[in-house]
């Protein structure tokens, strides 16, 4: 099979945990040459403020390399040559944070109409869509069949790793923040209340937060409450070969994303994992049964923009379920196992790179 060039910017919009694992253990005829973006708008990698959105964001630009065909996260392609594109959401294609504004306030016609002509163009092969409801978002944003015909569910793979489950005491919370993602949106004081909620019953109990935590944070100190770890950052490899392995339940009470790759990697190992679910936070739910390779747990609606924080969590129902988790080894055990196999079966490298030649031929 003769080997194809892939194109890609291992900076902007790179996540380590999705992107890294498709080229680390990738398919030995798929190869990966750095290149580099050139962003046509000068605000499209940031939002001032956290408050609003520049109506200039759009993400476009030209990729600067040699390669056959690029693979590109986010962003439109202006190159004339075969391009594909991994997408979160459609909304990720106008900003770059999560927002309490309407989509009217930042999607305006021009933007919508750019972004539809580069789509429908004979350079653009496959739109990558991390979850059914990216796709879905795509399709219902542009109504347009030649769109929604390159849409192919291409979720996070990762490679399937020995299996780790720890029995006896202490069990080990854990909850991973990167510094990016932002601790209200990840759910970093529904971990902390659902360990001191715990911790009454189960003294032994330890939190493993990775994360930066807020300078002003809350009414108790964290930091004297034994059991309590805290790394303010990590580096991914270290994350990966030291943290996971030593987490007994990966906490995912976020209330916005759009997948949680973390998820899978804790999955990678055997770990049993609660993850939140509604209209802000999906992806993860996708892929994770309640009670058999997983917990989920579901917010309550609201009106909010998909885009926007949930107003109200399920926080009781969380302690509920973690509580399971922590006193009896056996589910733990259970529920950890079926998500390595979902890894080994449907999410594994060698399965997302079959999908990814597929799309790029």
């Amino acid at each position: 099979m003769q080997i194809m060039k892939i194109l890609y910017d291992p900076q902007q919009h790179f996540h380590t945990g999705f992107h890294k694992p498709m080229i680390d253990y990738g398919d030995r005829n798929l190869q990966f040459t750095k290149g580099h973006i050139d962003y046509f708008f000068p605000d499209e990698m940031r939002s001032p403020g956290g408050t609003d959105l520049s109506k200039e964001v759009l993400m476009i630009g030209s990729m600067q390399g040699t390669g056959e065909i690029i693979f590109s996260p986010h962003t439109l392609i202006t190159n004339s040559i075969p391009w594909v594109v991994d997408v979160e959401h459609v909304d990720w294609f106008f900003m770059n944070d999560y927002l309490v504004i309407p989509e009217e306030q930042y999607i305006f016609a021009w933007k919508k109409k750019i972004a539809q002509k580069m789509l429908q163009s004979q350079w653009c092969r496959k739109i990558l869509c991390r979850s059914n409801r990216a796709a879905e978002s795509i399709k219902h944003l542009f109504k347009n069949e030649a769109i929604a015909n390159k849409c192919v569910l291409f979720y996070p793979c990762q490679p399937v790793r020995k299996l780790i489950q720890n029995e006896g005491k202490p069990v080990n919370l854990g909850i991973i923040n990167s510094s990016y993602a932002g601790y209200y949106r990840k759910g970093g004081d529904i971990a902390l209340k659902i360990f001191t909620s715990l911790k009454r019953k189960y003294p032994d109990l330890q939190l493993i937060y990775v994360g930066p935590m807020p300078p002003k944070t809350f009414i108790f100190n964290p930091y004297k409450i034994p059991g309590f770890i805290h790394y303010d950052n990590l580096d991914h490899e270290m994350l990966i070969s030291e943290i996971l392995p030593k987490i007994d339940i990966l906490l995912l009470p976020s209330r916005a994303d759009t997948f949680g790759t973390v998820v899978l990697e804790a999955m990678s190992y055997g770990k049993a994992v609660v993850v939140s679910s509604g209209r802000h936070v999906f992806g993860i739910n996708e892929i994770i049964k309640d009670g058999e390779n997983g917990f989920v747990i579901q917010h309550p609606s609201d009106n909010r923009p998909t885009h926007a924080c949930a107003q109200k969590v399920n926080i009781g129902e969380f302690i509920h379920k973690t509580e399971m988790l922590i006193s009896n080894f056996e589910l733990r055990k259970k529920l950890g196992a079926n998500a390595r196999k979902l890894i080994k079966d449907k999410l594994s490298t060698k399965v997302m790179n079959r999908i990814l030649r597929s799309a790029l031929v």
